[in-house]
């Protein structure tokens, strides 16, 4: 469908709710001192009453920067006559080619989805990798305290991507700690994942020396368990036997 683009400014009061991190202070200042130098991008959408509003595609940071900053208005390059899966799209491509925002991503996926689009379709019309899509995706599963954090900028990206790897139980514990300090830190979800991380299995001996000193760790280990050494070698030759018995099968 054709759309009509102009630029103008557009007053910061008719843009709504901003979402995703909070910019930088560099960017604050830098907008204090120059202005916004790039528009940002908006579609002109109506309601159900046909009353229009702005739809922010691409520029959420620039917009709390300059309210931060003290602007009333912002110039924008304002689409309209675009359908929803439109203005998805949209916010994907736009933050796919810089530092992205997060929050503007999943809401965008998830619109396009609704409307049916797949997800090896949203990364061809996107270009976004099949890795991000899916690491975005895992945001409609988050602790929704969590979720919030993210949305209103009070929690960094990078801290929620670590959470959302973990199970619900462990976000749970993660929203408690969020909900009483308003804050969350990488090291508090690192300390939570601690208990969910699988032990590395140890390299396959490649020489009898290499074996003898693995051997010697299981030992060490065993007696720091308090096994004595009858049952030391007694689980030793058990687990030799079931070795040998499944080599033979194959």
């Amino acid at each position: 469908m054709e759309h009509q683009t102009q630029v103008e400014q557009i007053r910061i009061a008719d843009l709504g709710k901003t979402w995703g991190p909070r910019p930088t202070d560099r960017m604050i200042e830098h907008i204090k001192r120059q202005g916004v130098l790039v528009p940002i991008l908006v579609a002109q959408v109506p309601d159900d009453d046909g009353v229009l509003s702005y739809h922010i595609i691409d520029g959420n940071r620039r917009v709390v920067a300059a309210r931060e900053a003290g602007f009333e208005s912002v110039p924008a390059i304002v689409l309209d006559n675009l359908a929803n899966d439109e203005i998805a799209e949209l916010t994907l491509s736009a933050n796919t080619l810089r530092t992205s925002n997060p929050v503007t991503e999943w809401w965008a996926i998830d619109d396009l989805r609704q409307h049916g689009v797949r997800d090896q379709a949203i990364t061809e019309r996107t270009g976004l990798t099949p890795a991000a899509l899916k690491a975005r995706a895992k945001y409609g599963s988050l602790d929704p305290r969590i979720f919030s954090g993210l949305v209103f900028g009070k929690i960094a990206p990078s801290v929620v991507d670590k959470a959302s790897r973990l199970p619900t139980e462990a976000q749970d514990r993660i929203g408690d700690i969020f909900e009483k300090s308003g804050e969350l830190q990488t090291w508090q979800v690192e300390n939570e994942a601690k208990h969910y991380r699988q032990p590395r299995a140890a390299a396959a001996p490649r020489s009898e020396a290499e074996l003898a000193t693995q051997l010697e760790a299981l030992a060490a280990a065993a007696i720091a368990l308090g096994v004595d050494r009858e049952a030391w070698l007694t689980a030793a030759a058990d687990a030799f036997q079931r070795a040998q018995e499944n080599d033979d099968g194959e």
